[in-house]
């Protein structure tokens, strides 16, 4: 009779904590959607804090995407690996060699153009980092910077394969390489999503209302957006009815260089 209680008591006790689990999940779901709401990609940011298990604070929110993009751009490596290694055999076939002889040193120039950019791109995730975890308000500023440039690098990469895809590329291998850049683009924008949505003093309810901005905004933004109508000094449009099609190119004609070489972006641009 006793064995029999005891068993009764457990198998209530399980059943409260399988409650208990369900509706922490429920709760955690339904703050992990209200936080993602605003973001570019609400459904993959969502699910990427839900698969994390992150708190409950916007800032640790942002780590945890942070953190999970650096995790994913450390794979690439995985990619141009195999790109290279496919393009390569490919390009000393006997048709590629009549067509351009050079064609597999500028394979490995274009391959290694792109591993550059993920190189520049993944030490901008980790300066945002680091930012995060040590004062995110005081550094509020430098990581929006610092996201945005790693999300530029990123495009850029994308860019850069296609642009220099030939004729005999692996249509598979491409695939995946733009299926990558896509994936880690979009846990960027997220991130950065985030952070704008950060408020830069302990107090989220300030009443602002009274001001024409809020007093995080410079005077050089204030003026900026006072400004009426602004010219952009580059617009960015796939269709062609801009200066570039691609963000490659006008980082290369802003900085006057390569990327790798340190770019630095127009003060105003355009993107369609």
């Amino acid at each position: 009779m006793r064995t029999q209680k005891l068993v009764i008591t457990f198998s209530v006790l399980a059943c409260a904590l399988t409650l208990v689990s369900m509706s922490d999940a429920v709760v955690g779901g339904h703050l992990a959607h209200d936080e993602c709401s605003l973001t570019r990609y609400p459904n993959l940011c969502a699910e990427t804090l839900m698969e994390l298990g992150s708190g409950n604070h916007n800032v640790d929110n942002v780590v945890a995407l942070v953190n999970k993009t650096i995790f994913e751009t450390n794979l690439p490596s995985s990619y141009f690996a195999e790109f290279r290694t496919e393009d390569a055999h490919l390009a000393h076939s006997v048709v590629a060699e009549k067509i351009n002889p050079n064609f597999t040193l500028e394979l490995s120039l274009n391959t290694n153009y792109c591993e550059e950019l993920m190189s520049m791109s993944l030490k901008r995730l980790d300066q945002s980092l680091r930012a995060l975890t040590s004062s995110p308000r005081r550094n509020y500023h430098d990581i929006q910077t610092w996201l945005s440039a790693s999300l530029t690098f990123q495009q850029s990469c994308k860019d850069h394969v296609h642009a220099h895809t030939t004729v005999f590329s692996a249509d598979n291998l491409l695939q995946k390489m733009f299926n990558k850049m896509d994936y880690l683009s979009q846990l960027g924008s997220n991130s950065l999503a985030l952070v704008n949505m950060m408020s830069t003093t302990s107090n989220h309810k300030l009443n602002e209302k009274e001001q024409e901005f809020p007093h995080w905004v410079s005077t050089k933004g204030r003026k900026l957006l006072q400004g009426g109508t602004i010219k952009a000094n580059a617009v960015v449009a796939q269709d062609g009815s801009g200066n570039y099609k691609t963000v490659s190119e006008a980082i290369e004609a802003a900085s006057g260089a390569s990327v790798a070489k340190g770019a630095s972006m127009p003060d105003t641009a355009t993107f369609s």
